[in-house]
């Protein structure tokens, strides 16, 4: 109780005074248990592949109880507490446990730091990693079990405090350069496309089937990420895929079914959770399920899941691998923002090539499918 008050006295005493500085994007709030670190450009979170990566130094005088040590010279980063050590070959972009278990997770060095993917390392640690919104920027919450405060209650308790540093990072920001308008002549169209800014999420549902290797080729060879649902029970014997769709840079998902309680559906994703770490560490806070009610939405999202759903269903009766790519993009094309189903199977498999030589031609932005960016 004694940290609780505080820690609302300090909110108090922070209340900013500056004008309001509104939700800005690639911002994100990084929290250890019930404090926040510091905001800066040196040591923001950022995502990768699916994941969200943050500088190693998290660990540095903090009460987590993982501790790392960076050996410059043979190019590694290990992560360890009294139980486990985790080394990430910084070169090789793959890590190792202190049994010689081998995972398929890289560092990623920025701004001279090694930025590490929380999620596994949480979840290696038996820490607990939450992705919180917020209408100012996200956070990412790292904790163990001196957390005192729950995510939304820390999150509504703080928001003054994040207005505060948020205007504080802002105020440190170079301004933009305001010039004096020049008048163009129209430019001559030149034949582009126009799609660059037109977002693209590809999901594949219904995994595994005997076509899943054939479109992850397709997609490495076009250079696409994606996501890929399993439902709970189609986990078992998948161990392979999934090191390969995760070490690819793809995210893994889980789906459920529409008929289930909003209970069954938890139990059902908490489950497919603790069959994701037996495989590798791995675990997934992305969720699909069809004509979701406002019930099981609430208990979703209340214990930290993203509710997936897609805005093009490219798959309908009598489909043929030709014109689910042309059905696809056609739809796409009317999109501002397109969150696309495609079904995991031979006739998708088949339409790989027409739809992705469509998106890259055309320009459009092709993105993973991340927590950060789910709809």
């Amino acid at each position: 109780m004694k940290r609780i008050l505080v820690f609302g006295m300090v909110l108090v005493l922070l209340i900013s005074v500056i004008p309001r500085v509104n939700a800005v994007n690639d911002v994100y709030f990084t929290a250890v248990n019930d404090a926040f670190l510091d905001l800066n450009d040196e040591t923001m979170p950022f995502w990768s592949g699916g994941l969200s990566y943050v500088p190693c130094t998290v660990f540095s005088g903090t009460n987590l109880g993982v501790f790392y040590a960076q050996n410059t010279t043979e190019k590694t980063l290990t992560l360890y507490n009294i139980k486990k050590t985790l080394t990430f070959e910084m070169n090789s972009g793959t890590c190792y446990d202190q049994d010689g278990a081998t995972y398929s997770y890289r560092t990623i060095t920025r701004n001279g730091k090694a930025y590490i993917p929380i999620s596994f390392v949480c979840s290696f640690f038996d820490l607990t990693y939450s992705y919180i919104k917020s209408d100012l920027s996200p956070i990412i919450r790292i904790k163990n079990s001196k957390a005192v405060l729950s995510d939304s209650i820390f999150a509504d308790a703080a928001a003054q405090l994040m207005q505060y540093r948020l205007n504080q990072y802002m105020s440190t920001q170079p301004s933009p350069e305001i010039s004096s308008p020049v008048v163009t002549p129209t430019p001559t169209p030149s034949g582009g496309s126009g799609k660059e800014n037109v977002r693209v999420y590809l999901a594949f549902d219904g995994c595994p089937t005997a076509s899943t290797e054939a479109i992850l080729d397709k997609l490495d060879e076009y250079g696409y990420k994606a996501i890929f649902f399993f439902s709970p029970d189609q986990l078992d014997g998948a161990d392979d895929l999934i090191r390969r769709i995760v070490g690819s840079g793809h995210s893994i998902g889980l789906s459920g079914s529409e008929d289930s309680t909003a209970q069954a559906l938890l139990d059902g994703f908490e489950e497919g959770n603790r069959r994701l770490r037996e495989t590798g560490c791995l675990q997934t806070r992305i969720v699909s399920v069809p004509n979701l009610t406002s019930e099981q939405y609430q208990l979703l999202t209340q214990n930290g899941y993203c509710c997936w759903s897609w805005s093009i269903n490219a798959e309908y009766d009598g489909a043929t691998s030709k014109s689910t790519a042309i059905n696809a993009m056609s739809k796409i094309s009317k999109a501002g923002t397109a969150w696309v189903r495609l079904a995991d199977g031979e006739i998708t498999a088949g339409a790989m090539t027409r739809l992705l030589s469509a998106l890259k031609e055309d320009g459009y932005s092709v993105r993973p499918v991340s927590e950060a960016e789910y709809r």
